[in-house]
């Protein structure tokens, strides 16, 4: 058998159904189309034959099984096995403007024995009562006999719940994409030069960038009082709104009666939306921890969305983001989202779990091309402040697919950010950077963190041929 891996490319819609059987006939695995798009105008030199411009294949037992009630379908929630819950996936797209039919994300690893599968014709349903707010259902194909399912075996049936309407959500988030944490411009006295501010938006603004993401580390929040904080925000607010750039600001890193007084601020001026660190002294040790301290500042500002900063690395805390968007998520109402910076297999569970309900904003510059192949729409990126137009171009040519070419201009972007953070801790080395290269100087950055010496400035400008 061929390989059936990412960048295995097809002529046919026919021949990769035909290497998928094949695959599926060794591997002792199952799969269907979960989402698919016809080939539209945008590949109107596409040949018939391959049919879909993109399409995500799902493990069967990857499926969300539906069934009327009462004239209306309703999602199902597997309870005893993994029924719906396998995350094994192959997502494929036309490339190169209608060539191929290419593999561009997969993931393999199931969560349930490999063993040959029959696809049973869930066709009867026989309803039990549960002491619960739904209703359990027994599902039996239709030439079994009529036993009780205590004479099953779990391979035989599912037994799920259904979930009861669910609500409308209080709050909608709709912005995907990339997105820029700012910088945050300051004095040699380390006061505040916020009037650097307007021109900033519109340097960004002029550079294609369309979000910012106010007083994170980049913008040294943790460093300013919370009046400052609120000022720096609303800068922004007057300077960014008018240009229709979505302000995102993060309210954590700091006292929880300062996060929630910073969080009703936000709302109160007209933020679309906010993003928290985890408590940093006393850290949720659990994903439960973290669901009631995210609750309780969701209740602060119930009528923004509300995302969460999931960077380890950053802040110490390491939680299993998937079992969060899938598990516990849901019972915020203004929850929306998150940051992850992370490791990028991890954050292919992550974007299943999240299931196209949650934005999730991939934080790791080096990696953006292969995060953008894995199935990440949307990025938070600080390197777009310097870089906004290199930046933006390796976005568009990763979502094309276009290989070689992002992998060409992830290979340069990476080189200049080595160069850049060679000289010491990278928000000083960044921001120097940005001092150097883009018109507009933000200053020094305050305590604790380190500024570079004025031999590693000359250095850096060495180094960047500028």
């Amino acid at each position: 058998m061929d390989a059936f891996e990412i960048g295995s490319c097809f002529k046919s819609y026919n021949e990769l159904m035909q290497k998928l059987s094949e695959y599926c006939e060794v591997t002792n695995t199952k799969f269907t189309t979960k989402d698919s798009r016809l080939i539209t105008n945008e590949f109107a030199t596409a040949k018939e034959s391959f049919v879909y411009s993109e399409l995500k294949l799902i493990c069967v037992f990857g499926r969300s099984h539906k069934i009327k009630e009462h004239n209306r379908k309703r999602k199902m929630r597997t309870i005893k096995i993994p029924k719906t819950e396998c995350p094994a996936y192959f997502r494929i797209k036309l490339i190169n403007s209608g060539v191929a039919l290419q593999i561009v994300a997969m993931n393999t690893k199931h969560n349930h024995p490999l063993e040959k599968i029959e696809d049973p014709d869930y066709s009867r349903l026989k309803r039990k009562k549960d002491g619960r707010t739904g209703i359990k259902k027994e599902i039996k194909s239709e030439d079994e006999d009529d036993v009780s399912s205590d004479d099953m075996e779990a391979s035989e049936f599912i037994e799920v719940y259904i979930d009861p309407d669910e609500p409308e959500p209080k709050v909608k988030f709709t912005y995907r994409g990339l997105c820029v944490p700012v910088f945050t411009p300051f004095r040699e006295d380390l006061s505040l030069k916020e009037e650097l501010i307007a021109n900033y938006a519109q340097y960004l603004f002029d550079n294609g960038i369309k979000g910012i993401l106010v007083n994170s580390a980049v913008g040294e929040g943790m460093s300013m009082s919370v009046p400052e904080r609120k000022l720096v925000l609303e800068e922004w607010i007057n300077v960014a709104k008018p240009l229709k750039m979505h302000v995102m600001v993060q309210v954590g890193a700091c006292p929880l009666p300062d996060v929630l007084d910073l969080a009703k601020h936000a709302e109160s001026i007209g933020v679309d939306s906010l993003l928290c660190i985890p408590e940093l002294y006393f850290k949720p040790a659990t994903e439960e921890d973290l669901f009631d301290y995210l609750k309780i500042v969701g209740e602060a500002a119930p009528k923004t969305p509300l995302l969460y900063s999931h960077n380890p690395g950053m802040s110490g805390v390491n939680l299993n983001m998937a079992r969060f968007l899938s598990h516990l998520a849901s019972d915020i109402p203004t929850f929306c989202g998150l940051e992850y910076t992370s490791d990028v297999d991890d954050g292919v569970a992550v974007l299943e779990a999240s299931n196209e309900k949650y934005a999730v904003f991939f934080g790791d510059d080096s990696l953006v091309n292969v995060a953008i192949s894995v199935g990440f729409e949307s990025t938070l990126l600080v390197t777009a402040n310097i870089y906004p137009q290199q930046v933006t171009t390796l976005i568009k040519v990763a979502k094309e697919s276009k290989t070689a070419e992002a992998k060409k201009l992830q290979k340069q972007l990476n080189a200049n950010f080595t160069t850049i953070t060679n000289f010491g801790y990278w928000i000083p080395s960044v921001k120097t950077a940005m001092n150097l290269i883009s018109p507009i100087h933000f200053g020094i950055c305050r305590p604790p963190l380190k500024n570079l010496s004025a031999d590693d400035i000359k250095s850096i400008k060495v180094d960047l041929k500028l």
